[in-house]
C-alpha cells in the first residue's frame, strides 16, 4: 500500500477505527530560522520543538520561496510561487491573480475539516486574509508594532507602527504578550474541536522584531557565552543587487541607521533573538501538552515551519529580504503519528510549495492539480532516498527579479531586467565555502559550472522534481524496495548522465555511411575468431527496414583498422521487394564463427500498434574459411536479441515473435530442439523489448529489458531455474533513454551494463558495474557528444549512440554501436582502466588464507591497564592520542560486565607509549550503580591544539532490541576537554550519535561515521568552526546489510573516501562503501574478499603515503589482530600479525569476545611507530608498538590527499 492509502485506511497508532481521519496541528513561527536544538544549535533552548523532531523528521534542507512574510505564507498556502500569485509584497493578495485558487486550509474545509486559523498564518494585513479558508473567523491574526511591547517607555504615543526599541525583557508572565495568549487560544481550541476533524493553524510572532519576551527567557542564556556570526563581511564580489538597501534591525530607534554596529548592541540582538526563540518554543510546547492530554496526538499530524530565514550579523546584514541561505533556508518539522523513522532526518531537498500537496497525500485528500510543488510523503519512509535536483526563491530589487537556485553543492542567482537578461550573476560553491563568502560566477574556471546551471535555472522548477516513475514504482510494490528494482545501487547515481566521468578509452570506426549508397547502419555485434576481429551489422540505402536493408560485414586485426564492408546477406528480393535483414548477432560456437539474421517482410503497424513481420524466422550463416555460407532456419517466427548462449547444458536466448511478443528459447544439449517459454505479456509489461540476459553469481538468470511503453527506465525479470520460467518484469530505478542495452558478466567476475542512461537522449552511453549482477554502481560515460547527424532518415535521433554489444579479448572491453544510426563505431577499454572493484580489498586471496600463520612485525607490546577483580574486570572501546609530549588513552571500564550500569570512562597517561600512570576516571558513572545511566567511551583526538574526549552516555543498551526497537536509551554524545591538569565537561556535542572514532576532516567539513539509538548507521558533517552543527545522513542499507556496524574510514589518493564496516549478520567479511563527494553520499556497502572476525576495525594513513588496516582476520575467533597495507586505498597486501591470542580470561563475564580474544583496535603514528591500542580478553588494554621501519614499507611519493591529513 501507499502511504496515502494507509493514512486513508486509517493506519495510525491509536486510531479508533479506519473511519478515523488524521488531524492537522499547524504551527507557523515567524522570522524563525533553523537555530533549534534539533538542528544541532548548542546554545538553543527548545525542547518542545525538538519533540516534534523527535516523533517526526527534521528536513535539513529545506526553502522558502522568498524571504520575506506575506510572499513566503501565500506561497506555502497556495502550494504556488510567487512568480504564478504575482505576490511580492506585503500588500498584495494572491487572489488578485488567482482568484479561484483552493488554498491549504480551504481543501480541508471542503473536504469535511473544521479549519481554524489562531495568530498569523496568512501575513497579518486585512488585505493579505482570506477569510473563505476558515470555518470561523481569523482571530488575534493582527499585531501593530505597539501590541508587541509590554512596557509604557516603548510604546510611542499614538502611532502603532513606531519601532523604539529592538528588545524588549520585562519580568511579566507568558501571556503578557500576544503570543502567551495564542497558545492559550488554542488550548482552549483544541478542548471544544477534539470530537471531530480539525486542521488547527496556530502562528506565533516571536522571534520577529522586536526581540521582546519576559525575562526569564532571557536568563536562560550567558550573553558572553552566545557566538558572534561567524562571517560578518559582505561576500567577495557581491552585486549591487544582493542586500536591501536597508536592514531590518536599522529601522529600531536604537539601533545606529548607518555605520557599524557596537558588539554589545550585536550581542544584545543575538541575546534577543535566542529569548524570543525559547519564548516561542515555550508556546509550543503549551499547545503540544494540551494535545496529549487529549489523546489527540495518536492521530494528529504536527507541522512546524518558519516563514523565512533571518541574518543575524551574518554578511554584514540584519534582516531577511536576500536570496542568501541563511535567509531562505528555514526550520521544517513534520510529525506523523505511527512513523516508520520517528527522529530521522532528511537532507533532500524540499520546498515551502511542497508542503500543501504533502499534507493532502497524507490525508487522503485529493489536492488541485496545478499546484507547483512535489509531495515529499516518500521521504517519511526514506528520509535518505535522492530527491529534488534543486530548490527555488526570489526577491525583487525594484524592476529586477533575482531568481536563485540551490542544488545540492551551489547556490546559483540571477538578477533579471525585465526583458530577462542577466544584470548581475551570482555562484557559491557550498561544498568548499557554505557560509558564502565568496561570489565565484567570474572566476575563470567557473563559466562551465556557470553555463550548466544556467540552464538548470531557466528548466525552472519542473526540471528538477524527483523522478514520478520512479515514485510510481516503490508506491506499487515495484521500486526500489525490491531487490529486482534496486539495479541501480542509489537512485541519484545517474541523475545527471552528462556529467559522469569518462573512462578511458580508443576509439575507431568501423564503418563510415556513403551518401546515397549505404545512409542507414546498425544492429552491430562483435566477435574474435581466427585471430581477428569480426563485426556485422544492418546497413539500409536511406532508412531503418527499408526493403533493401542488408547484413555487412568486416574484419580487423587488431580492433582499430577494419577492413572494407562486405555483404554477409544480400536484399532478398530487391529495393523494390518487401523483405529485408536484420543483423542478429555474430559469434563462436563449437569452434566456429557464425552469424544470425533475422528474415522478414514488413514491418507494419497491427491495430494494436506493434510491429509485425511476415514470415519472419532466423536463419543461421557459417564461415568456411573464404565466405559466408547459408545454414539454414535455426527459429521459425523469431527475432533474437543477442546470440544464444550457453546455459543449463543447452543454448538460451531472447526472442520476439511476429506481434513482437517476448518469450525466451532454451535449447537440449545439441543445440537444435528449442523449448519456448512466453514472458508476461499484459500491460505494463505488454511492450517490454530487446533484453540482454546473463547470469548472476548465484545462479540466477537475469533479463534486462528495453521499456517501449517509455517510461524512461529499465524492467528486469530474474529466473531461478536456469531460464526456465520467468516472473513478471520490475521497473527498476535504473534510468533508460527507451534503448538497447547489453549486460554480461567479465573473466575477472565483474559484471558491466551498457546502456543510455539519458531519459532524454541516447547520448551519452554509458557502462555500470556490479560484483554480483544485482546492483549497478560507478556509472561512467564510454562515449558522448557524437558528431552531428549527415543525413536524414526515418526514426533517427540526433546525436545518438546506441544498440551496444560487446565482447571481452586480450584484457581489453570492445564496444560496439552505432553513431547517429549512420556509422558503426567500436571502444576498446582496457580492463585495468576500469573503476576499481570495491568487492575486492585483497591484492592477493591467499594472503589471510592461514591467520594463525602471519608473519609478526618488529614489535614491543605493554601493558596501559591491566583489569582487577571485583572493581574493574570489563574493560573496551580503548583510543590513544599523543598531546602536550604524552601518550593519553581512554577507554570504558566497569565492575563485571560491559553496558552494566555503572560503566564509566578510564584514562591513563605515557611519556614513552610502554610505562603507563595509574588510571584515572575521567567520566564516572552519571547516576550510581544502581542507576540507569552509564558511559561508553568513543574516542580522543587533538584539534586546535586542544586534546579531547568523548564519551556516549545512554540509560540502557538492550542489543536484543535491535531492528524491533530502541537499543540505546536516551543515547547523547558529550565530550570533555583536557585543561592540563583535569577533563573539564563541555556538555553536548551531539544527540543521538553513538560514534565509533572521533571526528576527522573530509574535505572541508568534520565527518564522523555514527549510529543512532536504534543502531542505525549514518553519517554526520559540520563545520569546522561548529563541531556541534551535525548535518545527518543515513546510510543506505537493504538487506542483507541492514545490521552494519562500527565502520573506520578514510581518503584513498584519488580522492575517495573509503567506509571499512563490520557486518553484524555475520557474513564473516568486512563490507566497503565508497563516497566520490567528501562524505556527502555512500554508495550501497558491499561484501568484500577481506576475511573479519565480526568486530571492529580501524584504518588510517601513514605519513609515508601506505594506508593501513588493522582488524581480526580469523573469521572464527577474536585473535590474531592484524595489520595490512595498501599502496592507493584499495587494495590491501602484506599482512602482519600485531598480536597473537591473548592469554585465557581471568574474569566470567557477558560476551567476553571468545577466549584469547585481542579485539577493538584504533591506531596513531608517532615517533616513527605505529602505536595499536587494543583491549585483551575485554579485561586488559594493551598497546603494541610497531616501527614503521622493520615493515620494509617504501616511501610513496604521492602526497596525503586533501582533507586526510587527519592520522
Amino acid at each position: 500500500m501507499t502511504r496515502r492509502h494507509l493514512l486513508a485506511a486509517g493506519v495510525f497508532a491509536g486510531s479508533a477505527s479506519p473511519a478515523v481521519r488524521p488531524n492537522v496541528l499547524f504551527f507557523a513561527v515567524d522570522d524563525l530560522r533553523p537555530q533549534l536544538g534539533c538542528y544541532g544549535d548548542p546554545f538553543a533552548r527548545t525542547p518542545n520543538i525538538d519533540s516534534i523532531a523527535a516523533r517526526g523528521i527534521v528536513f535539513r534542507r529545506a526553502y522558502c520561496q522568498q524571504a520575506v512574510c506575506g510572499p513566503s505564507r501565500a506561497s506555502l498556502l497556495t502550494g504556488l510561487r510567487p512568480d504564478t500569485i504575482r505576490v511580492y509584497d506585503l500588500a498584495t493578495p494572491f487572489r488578485r491573480a488567482v482568484p479561484d485558487a483552493v488554498t491549504l486550509p480551504q481543501l480541508f474545509k471542503q473536504n469535511g475539516y473544521h479549519t481554524e486559523n489562531i495568530g498569523k498564518i496568512f501575513h497579518g494585513a486585512e488585505v493579505m486574509l482570506d477569510h473563505g479558508s476558515w470555518s470561523v473567523p481569523e482571530r488575534l491574526h493582527m499585531v501593530t508594532k505597539r501590541d508587541q511591547y509590554v512596557l509604557e517607555s516603548n510604546k510611542s504615543g499614538q502611532d502603532e507602527w513606531a519601532k523604539t526599541s529592538s528588545v524588549e525583557a520585562p519580568d511579566v508572565p507568558d501571556d503578557a504578550y500576544i503570543d502567551g495568549r495564542i497558545a492559550d487560544d488554542a488550548v482552549q481550541t483544541l478542548d471544544r474541536i477534539r470530537d471531530r476533524p480539525f486542521f488547527l493553524a496556530v502562528g506565533f510572532n516571536k522571534p520577529h522584531l522586536p526581540f521582546a519576551a519576559p525575562r526569564r527567557y532571557w536568563d536562560m542564556f550567558d550573553r558572553s557565552e552566545l557566538p558572534l556570526p561567524r562571517n560578518p563581511r559582505r561576500p567577495a564580489g557581491e552585486t549591487p543587487y544582493s542586500f536591501a538597501a536597508y536592514s531590518e534591525l536599522r529601522s529600531y530607534q536604537d539601533v545606529p541607521d548607518s555605520g557599524p554596529i557596537p558588539e554589545s548592541k550585536m550581542r544584545e540582538a543575538i541575546h534577543g533573538y535566542y529569548a524570543a526563540t525559547a519564548y516561542a518554543d515555550a508556546n509550543v510546547g503549551k499547545v503540544l501538552r494540551a494535545l496529549r492530554r487529549h489523546g489527540l496526538d495518536r492521530n494528529t499530524i504536527v507541522i512546524l515551519w518558519g516563514d523565512h530565514g533571518w541574518h543575524l550579523g551574518e554578511l554584514d546584514y540584519w534582516g531577511k529580504t536576500t536570496n542568501f541561505e541563511i535567509c531562505t533556508r528555514v526550520p521544517l518539522l513534520l510529525s506523523v503519528p505511527g512513523a516508520k523513522n520517528p527522529g530521522a532526518s532528511a537532507s533532500g531537498l524540499v520546498e515551502f510549495v511542497d508542503i500543501y500537496p504533502t499534507l493532502a497525500e497524507l490525508c487522503a485528500l485529493r489536492p488541485p492539480s496545478h499546484l507547483e510543488g512535489r509531495s515529499f510523503a516518500p521521504l517519511l519512509d526514506n528520509p535518505s532516498r535522492p530527491w529534488k535536483k534543486a530548490a527555488f526563491s526570489q526577491y525583487p530589487r525594484k524592476e529586477i527579479m533575482g531568481y536563485s537556485m540551490r542544488t545540492p553543492d551551489h547556490r546559483y542567482t540571477e538578477w533579471r531586467r525585465p526583458d530577462g537578461t542577466a544584470a548581475a550573476v551570482e555562484l557559491y560553491d557550498h561544498s568548499a565555502d557554505p557560509m558564502e563568502t565568496a561570489n565565484i560566477a567570474s572566476r575563470p574556471g567557473s563559466k562551465p559550472l556557470v553555463t550548466r546551471l544556467a540552464a538548470a535555472l531557466r528548466a525552472g522548477w519542473r526540471g528538477a522534481l524527483p523522478c514520478l516513475a520512479l515514485l510510481a514504482a516503490a508506491a506499487s510494490g515495484a521500486g526500489a524496495q525490491s531487490r529486482e528494482a534496486a539495479l541501480l545501487a542509489a537512485d541519484d547515481l545517474l541523475a545527471s548522465p552528462r556529467t559522469l566521468e569518462t573512462i578511458p578509452s580508443r576509439t575507431s570506426p568501423v564503418y563510415l555511411a556513403q551518401k546515397g549508397e549505404w545512409q542507414f547502419n546498425l544492429h552491430s555485434y562483435v566477435t574474435h575468431f581466427d585471430g581477428r576481429f569480426w563485426a556485422m551489422w544492418s546497413s539500409g540505402r536511406v532508412d531503418e527496414d527499408s526493403g533493401s536493408q542488408v547484413l555487412r560485414y568486416a574484419t580487423s586485426p587488431d580492433g582499430h583498422r577494419w577492413s572494407s564492408a562486405r555483404i554477409l546477406a544480400d536484399d532478398p528480393d530487391g529495393p523494390a521487394g518487401p523483405a529485408l535483414w536484420i543483423a542478429r548477432g555474430i559469434y563462436v560456437l563449437d569452434g566456429k564463427l557464425q552469424a544470425l539474421g533475422a528474415y522478414g517482410e514488413g514491418p507494419r503497424d497491427t491495430p494494436r500498434g506493434r510491429e509485425s513481420w511476415s514470415n519472419l524466422r532466423l536463419e543461421r550463416f557459417e564461415w568456411t574459411g573464404s565466405e559466408w555460407a547459408a545454414r539454414g532456419t535455426l527459429l521459425p517466427n523469431c527475432m533474437n536479441n543477442y546470440p544464444p548462449r550457453p546455459l543449463a547444458g543447452g543454448l538460451f536466448m531472447t526472442c520476439r515473435d511476429s506481434m513482437t511478443r517476448m518469450y525466451t528459447a532454451l535449447s537440449d544439449p545439441s543445440g537444435n530442439r528449442w523449448t519456448v517459454t512466453p514472458l508476461p505479456g499484459v500491460e505494463p509489461h505488454d511492450r517490454m523489448s530487446e533484453p540482454s540476459d546473463y547470469t548472476a553469481a548465484d545462479g540466477s538468470v537475469h533479463l534486462i529489458f528495453r521499456d517501449a511503453r517509455r517510461s524512461r527506465f529499465l524492467y528486469r525479470s530474474v529466473s531461478t531455474d536456469h531460464g526456465r520460467t520467468w516472473p513478471a518484469p520490475v521497473r527498476t530505478n535504473y534510468p533508460d533513454a527507451t534503448s538497447k542495452n547489453f549486460g554480461m558478466r567479465l573473466s575477472n567476475g565483474r559484471y558491466v551494463l551498457i546502456n543510455n542512461p539519458d531519459q532524454k537522449s541516447r547520448d551519452p552511453l554509458a557502462i555500470s558495474f556490479s560484483r554480483d549482477g544485482w546492483t549497478f554502481s560507478d556509472p561512467r560515460i564510454i562515449r558522448t557528444q557524437p558528431p552531428r547527424q549527415r543525413y536524414p532518415g526515418r526514426a533517427k535521433a540526433p546525436g545518438s549512440l546506441q544498440y551496444p554489444h560487446a565482447i571481452e579479448k586480450d584484457g581489453s572491453l570492445w564496444v560496439i554501436y552505432s553513431t547517429n544510426k549512420e556509422d558503426i563505431e567500436i571502444t576498446e577499454i582496457r580492463l585495468k582502466d576500469l573503476p576499481p572493484d570495491p568487492a575486492r580489498m585483497l591484492a592477493d586471496p591467499r594472503s589471510l588464507a592461514n591467520p594463525a600463520a602471519l608473519p609478526e612485525a618488529g614489535r614491543r607490546t605493554s601493558a596501559v591497564f591491566r583489569g582487577r577483580e571485583g572493581d574493574s574486570q570489563f574493560n573496551l572501546h580503548s583510543y590513544i592520542a599523543w598531546h602536550d609530549g604524552r601518550f593519553f588513552a581512554a577507554w570504558s571500564s566497569s565492575r563485571h560486565n560491559e553496558e552494566d550500569p555503572d560503566q564509566h570512562i578510564r584514562y591513563a597517561t605515557s611519556s614513552d607509549g610502554h610505562r603507563w600512570s595509574e588510571a584515572r576516571v575521567l567520566a564516572p558513572d552519571p547516576d550510581g550503580p544502581s542507576g540507569p545511566l552509564r558511559w561508553i567511551a568513543r574516542g580522543l583526538f587533538v584539534s586546535g591544539g586542544r586534546l579531547t574526549a568523548l564519551g556516549a552516555r545512554v540509560a540502557s543498551a538492550d542489543y536484543g532490541r535491535r531492528g524491533r526497537d530502541v537499543v540505546w536509551r536516551d543515547l547523547e554524545l558529550l565530550s570533555y576537554r583536557w585543561s592540563g591538569d583535569a577533563w573539564e565537561p563541555m556538555g553536548l556535542y551531539a544527540s543521538d550519535c553513538m560514534n565509533n572514532f572521533p571526528p576527522q576532516m573530509l574535505g572541508p567539513s568534520l565527518f564522523m561515521a555514527c549510529r543512532d539509538a536504534n543502531m542505525d548507521l549514518f553519517t554526520a558533517v559540520a563545520d569546522p568552526s561548529s563541531p556541534t552543527l551535525w548535518t545527518r545522513t543515513r546510510m543506505t542499507q537493504p538487506p542483507p546489510f541492514d545490521r552494519m556496524d562500527e565502520p573506520s574510514w578514510y581518503v584513498g589518493p584519488d580522492g575517495v573516501a573509503h567506509m571499512i564496516i563490520r557486518d553484524n549478520r555475520r557474513s564473516r567479511s568486512l563490507l566497503r562503501s565508497i563516497s566520490r563527494d567528501n562524505g556527502k553520499s555512500w554508495s550501497v556497502p558491499v561484501q568484500t574478499d577481506y576475511p573479519d572476525a565480526t568486530s571492529k576495525n580501524f584504518t588510517g594513513r601513514l605519513s609515508s603515503g601506505w594506508y593501513y588496516l588493522v582488524s581480526n582476520v580469523n573469521p572464527a575467533a577474536r585473535h590474531p589482530l592484524a595489520v595490512s597495507f595498501s599502496r592507493d586505498g584499495w587494495l590491501f597486501e602484506r599482512p602482519y600479525a600485531v598480536r597473537s591470542a591473548g592469554g585465557p580470561a581471568r574474569f566470567a563475564g557477558r560476551a567476553k569476545g571468545g577466549p584469547g580474544s585481542v579485539q577493538y583496535p584504533h591506531a596513531i603514528e608517532h615517533g616513527g611507530s605505529l602505536w595499536v591500542i587494543y583491549s585483551t580478553n575485554k579485561e586488559d588494554i594493551e598497546v603494541t608498538e610497531i616501527p614503521i621501519a622493520s615493515l620494509g614499507l617504501d616511501n610513496l611519493v604521492s602526497p596525503a590527499p586533501a582533507g586526510d591529513a587527519r592520522r
